[in-house]
């Protein structure tokens, strides 16, 4: 009888431990997975990131491509800095421009020059810039604008043309015959059947349209 009494909590002890041991490898086996569930997704996000940079990378190809036709596909895969990304690129791309231009012996490309369509837009301003000045001064012509306004500006012509006009205004005010005006206005018919000299070194009227010009 004593015997038996004294084998029972020894038996519970097993039991007990062995429960313990089984949840624990539960417990193992669960971390596992889920660890291996977050290195699977990690590397899926990683993957992705990868995917994004090169798709990035390679618009940014195209765009400097456009953007810089002397940098072709073959230099940017020849000469970019390894690993380089999209941004990266585009600043190797303009630190590399001049330099790539040099070895091929051209002239660098003025980054300032006007297009076709921005040149035509500047003429019509300039265009309407004169048309206005004739309209809003009396004694300002187009014939006075060629022959003495060197102003290549709307805004230079406007202040030309408002010069002017106070000078010849005043002169116009004077009574002695001939007057100045008629003599300037009478060298810009000069010069319109000359053929356009007045504003060239060496004319009578240079001292005039640097005069007004400069003011």
């Amino acid at each position: 009888m004593n015997d038996h009494t004294n084998e029972q909590p020894t038996s519970d002890n097993n039991d007990h431990e062995g429960r313990l041991t089984a949840e624990n490898a539960k417990r193992r086996i669960a971390a596992k997975e889920a660890q291996a569930r977050a290195d699977a997704a990690e590397a899926e996000a990683e993957s992705l990131r990868q995917q994004i940079a090169e798709l990035r990378l390679s618009q940014a190809r195209q765009q400097v491509t456009a953007n810089h036709p002397e940098l072709t596909a073959e230099l940017i895969e020849k000469y970019a800095p390894e690993g380089v990304d999209a941004d990266g690129l585009a600043d190797w791309a303009e630190k590399s421009l001049g330099l790539v231009v040099a070895l091929r012996g051209e002239p660098e490309p003025d980054s300032g020059a006007m297009s076709d369509a921005e040149r035509e837009l500047a003429a019509a301003r300039l265009d309407l810039a004169i048309q206005q000045a004739v309209t809003e001064h009396e004694h300002v012509t187009v014939d006075v604008l060629d022959a003495l306004c060197g102003a290549d500006t709307p805004e230079g012509v406007a202040e030309w043309a408002a010069t002017f006009e106070q000078v010849a205004s005043a002169l116009a005010a004077k009574s002695a015959e001939p007057t100045q005006l008629q003599l300037i206005m009478q060298g810009v018919r000069a010069n319109k059947v000359g053929g356009g000299k007045m504003k060239r070194p060496g004319s009578g009227m240079e001292g005039v349209a640097q005069k007004l010009v400069n003011r």
